[in-house]
C-alpha cells in the first residue's frame, strides 16, 4: 500500500437537519464502502435556472479507498437528494495507519 486513499465531496440541502444529516451519514457508512465521513455547514452561491442561488449547505466529505471509489460514486448518484449532486473525489496521501484502518473499513 502507497498511502494513497480516495476523498470524495458531496454537498447536501441547508434545509435538512443535523439528525436528517446524521441518517444519511450512518446509511453511508452501512455499506462499507465509507469509513470516515466528515460534516460541516456552509454557504454555497452558485447558478441555477440562469440565477444566482445563495443557500446553506451540508458539506461531506468522504474517507474511502481506491478500491471502493467508483462504487461509492454509484451508491452517492442513486441516494442523493439533489437532481445535479456535487460529487467530486480526488487521490490523497495518508499516513500509513490512517491509510491501513480507511483500507480495512472499506474491505
Amino acid at each position: 500500500m502507497d498511502g494513497t486513499i480516495s476523498v470524495t465531496q458531496t454537498t447536501m440541502p441547508g434545509h435538512m437537519n443535523d439528525a436528517e444529516v446524521g441518517a444519511w451519514c450512518y446509511e453511508a457508512l452501512s455499506t462499507a464502502m465509507v469509513a470516515c465521513l466528515k460534516v460541516t455547514r456552509c454557504r454555497s452561491v452558485y447558478m441555477w435556472d440562469e440565477e444566482v442561488k445563495n443557500d446553506h449547505e451540508w458539506v461531506i466529505q468522504i474517507k474511502t479507498s481506491l478500491e471502493s471509489r467508483d462504487a461509492l460514486v454509484s451508491w452517492l448518484t442513486k441516494n442523493h437528494p439533489y437532481d445535479v449532486p456535487e460529487i467530486i473525489s480526488w487521490r490523497a496521501h495518508a499516513e500509513p495507519n490512517y491509510q491501513s484502518w480507511i483500507h480495512n473499513q472499506t474491505e
